[in-house]
């Protein structure tokens, strides 16, 4: 009998068990991080991030010192995104300036009897700062959800490490709609969702690249693959699609903006419809990306779409 596969799962153990304790690890310091002023929380991520930062890097390849400034920028943006959420156990919690806009267009949408989709732009600051403010709100949301946004995408944080993050979010929510990795569990997701539109009910789904079918997306000046879900869900139950921007703003309140429902021209196919209205969001997105460049996450950066 070869050792060599028991030496294999042997080692592969090892790694797992080491990447564990250097992730509890970076939790624990990411908590002291999220106690400090807000203002110091981009400076502070790239300490909790380094563990992250080293393991991306590539040193040999080509264009590695690109991958180190790319490798660093995506590492300090996860764990700035994960921060509130931290903060929140802390005495007080955690209770920014919250303004939101555009309220108007949901209420408009649920009057139409066809539910509405809240379709959340990844900036910075979205993760839990739209939540709260659609709660404060009044506006009951049943938000999609993949199973690695708690503290990344292996079994072992999935099980044992999610809820840390996820448990303070689900307080300002009516539901949380989940799947995995690889869509497993994406028809049933899609289910639930379509099921609360055609209930008159609000979703949201955050715009990214988590879907099995793709368009291509301006942002930021690159071009970037994005999973068409929610204009999918928009074009078959006739909801509102409702483009949604959080940024951060100088003083260090934070803006939550709903935009008017994106459109596409009537009596065209359904693919077209989906393809019209990725273009209107990428329409809506830009000056927001325009007017706040510093808030766009890296890994938006750089990219080239499906070309």
């Amino acid at each position: 009998m070869s050792l060599q596969p028991l030496a294999l799962s042997a080692l592969k153990q090892v790694r797992v068990a080491v990447s564990g304790c250097v992730l509890l690890a970076q939790i624990g310091l990411a908590f002291m991080v999220a106690w400090s002023p807000e203002r110091y929380w981009w400076r502070l991520a790239l300490v909790v991030a380094f563990p992250d930062i080293l393991a991306s890097y590539r040193p040999f390849n080509r264009g590695g010192r690109r991958s180190l400034v790319r490798a660093t920028g995506r590492g300090r943006d996860t764990w700035v995104e994960r921060l509130p959420a931290l903060r929140s156990y802390w005495f007080g919690g955690w209770n920014p300036a919250l303004r939101l806009e555009g309220e108007e267009h949901v209420r408009a949408a649920l009057a139409r009897g066809h539910g509405a989709i809240l379709w959340v732009a990844p900036l910075r600051y979205h993760s839990l700062v739209t939540k709260k403010a659609f709660h404060a709100a009044g506006i009951p949301v049943h938000h999609l959800s993949h199973s690695r946004h708690g503290f990344g995408p292996h079994p072992w944080a999935i099980a044992r490490l999610s809820r840390i993050r996820t448990r303070v979010e689900d307080r300002y929510l009516a539901s949380r709609v989940m799947f995995g990795p690889h869509g497993v569990g994406a028809m049933k997701a899609t289910g639930r969702l379509r099921a609360h539109l055609l209930a008159n009910r609000v979703v949201s789904i955050t715009l990214n690249e988590d879907g099995a079918q793709l368009a291509d997306m301006r942002i930021g000046g690159w071009h970037h693959p994005i999973a068409t879900g929610a204009p999918h869900l928009a074009v078959s139950t006739g909801a509102a699609l409702l483009p949604v921007f959080c940024v951060r703003e100088r003083n260090g309140s934070y803006s939550v903006r709903i935009g008017a429902p994106l459109t596409s021209t009537a009596g065209v196919s359904r693919k077209a419809a989906i393809v019209e209205l990725v273009n209107a969001c990428s329409e809506a997105f830009d000056p927001v990306v325009r007017a706040y460049p510093d808030q766009l996450p890296r890994r938006f950066a750089n990219r080239r779409g499906l070309g």
